[in-house]
């Protein structure tokens, strides 16, 4: 970044050198703020979001056949 500036002084007039040095930590702060927006976004759905009714049976159904497809997979192994 710091050989950024003096190029962009000499080979670009004043507003253009400017926008040229700022665009780079411009785009990685624009795309952290994105990524944090989406984390916080989905951290809000899932605490305050739609309440979740939980079916144990069904969840201990679903772990019992991933259980058994995994063992299955060993045994052909």
């Amino acid at each position: 970044m710091l050989w950024l500036f003096p190029t962009a002084t000499l080979a670009f007039a004043f507003p253009l050198n400017i926008l040229i040095v700022l665009l780079p930590p411009t785009v990685i702060f624009v795309v952290y703020v994105r990524i944090e927006l989406e984390k916080t976004i989905n951290w809000w759905k899932n605490v305050f979001g739609s309440p979740i009714t939980w079916d144990s049976a069904k969840t201990t159904a679903e772990l019992m056949e991933l259980f058994q497809k995994q063992q299955n997979k060993k045994k052909n192994k």
